[in-house]
């Protein structure tokens, strides 16, 4: 029992003396990334690339609307409810806009099966529906479910939808209507 304990002592200290070995040999290879190619990813990926000096200056703006709003929040609870009824007449108000044009058209409406798997990101899913036609603006919609408190609602699944439903439908649909 002890020969064996120490043999595994001794395997394990090899094993660390070669991984170390190994390690201070290979040394460190740093990877040089160029500006031009940091530039190009961020058009790829249409991101937004800000120098140190101007990220500093948008701070403090960031900070002030930080404060403005929690400071609506907090003083004007009436207020929210309006927005919330500005909300809700826009909603009708495209929904409105929306029908009418499929009067005008009489298209037949495209059928898209959305599969949302487990780890799938939220904007994953709503890209997937703007490309399929099925929603008009992937980050409105995010918005949309945000505002809504339906964001953390989707469920995983699949689902069937159509083009032409409203971001109420679409919501109804991908929640499960919870």
């Amino acid at each position: 029992m002890n020969n064996s304990i120490r043999a595994f002592a001794i395997g394990i200290l090899f094993a660390t003396g070669v991984t170390g070995c190994a390690y201070a040999f290979e040394g460190s290879k740093e990877v040089v990334i160029e500006e031009g190619q940091v530039l190009s990813y961020a058009e790829e990926n249409s991101l937004v690339v800000l120098s140190k000096e101007e990220y500093d200056q948008l701070l403090p703006q960031l900070d002030d609307l930080k404060d403005e709003t929690t400071a609506k929040e907090s003083t004007e609870p009436e207020e929210d409810k309006s927005v919330e009824e500005e909300v809700t007449k826009e909603e009708k108000i495209e929904e409105e806009e929306k029908e009418e044009p499929k009067e005008e058209k009489k298209e037949e409406p495209k059928t898209y099966t959305l599969t949302i798997r487990e780890g799938m990101l939220l904007h994953e899913a709503t890209k997937e529906l703007e490309n399929a036609g099925i929603i008009d603006n992937a980050f409105s919609f995010n918005q949309y479910l945000e505002k809504n408190d339906k964001s953390k609602l989707v469920q995983i699944g699949t689902f069937e939808l159509t083009t032409g439903l409203s971001y109420r439908e679409v919501t109804a649909i991908i929640t499960k209507n919870r």
